[in-house]
């Protein structure tokens, strides 16, 4: 939203940025930059979690990629294009939650091979969905929300579906809040190692 300078001056909690722009638009009346533009500008400057989590989202919502390269390619040479550039390259219409992505994008910075969003594996005729997973070496990675993973039904509804991934060949490893902010390497380095002995295995 573009604000007047009296605007800015009374709302202190805002980062103002100034620079010419085009492309602008009216929703509700008010001018704003367009959802694409917007898009690439905080891609540029969020942080690298913040920022493939907001872009996942923009896919999701129905903005084609496409639309955001061409914004993308507008902004060339500006402040954190590079990054925006990157990033955009990881957005994937498949990740189903802002923790998710920012979960993929801890997996992406830690070097591990490219996860895949929303793997779909059979346990019994029952369809098991994964967050994140590696096919090639049956390894999965699911975000656990205190929301979802909370409450006096978790461990039933919870145990039976590990099991099953197990019995079906597939080693599970789980992230947090916690530990996707503070401390990514609680499920890094056991995936690292997974993998690792995965490779060894199948090149004996």
């Amino acid at each position: 939203m573009l604000l007047t300078p009296a605007a800015r001056m009374s709302r202190p909690e805002l980062v103002v940025h100034r620079e010419k722009t085009s492309g602008l638009v009216r929703v509700g009346g008010v001018l704003t930059t367009s959802a694409a533009r917007t898009a690439i500008d905080l891609a540029r400057n969020y942080n690298r979690l913040d920022a493939l989590a907001l872009l996942d989202r923009c896919l999701q919502r129905g903005l084609d990629k496409r639309v955001l390269y061409d914004e993308l390619d507008r902004q060339t040479g500006k402040r954190g294009y590079r990054q925006a550039s990157e990033l955009l390259g990881y957005a994937d219409v498949r990740a189903e939650s802002p923790m998710e992505s920012r979960t993929r994008m801890r997996c992406i910075h830690a070097g591990l091979p490219m996860p895949t969003p929303q793997v779909v594996v059979w346990c019994g005729g029952v369809a098991r969905r994964l967050d994140l997973g590696w096919e090639e070496w049956l390894i999965g990675l699911d975000f656990e929300s205190a929301q979802f993973h909370s409450g006096a039904d978790a461990a039933t509804r919870d145990n039976p579906r590990h099991n099953a991934l197990v019995l079906a060949g597939w080693q599970m490893y789980y992230a947090t809040a916690g530990s996707v902010y503070r401390n990514p390497e609680q499920f890094i380095g056991p995936i690292r190692a997974a993998i690792e002995l995965a490779r060894r295995r199948s090149s004996a």
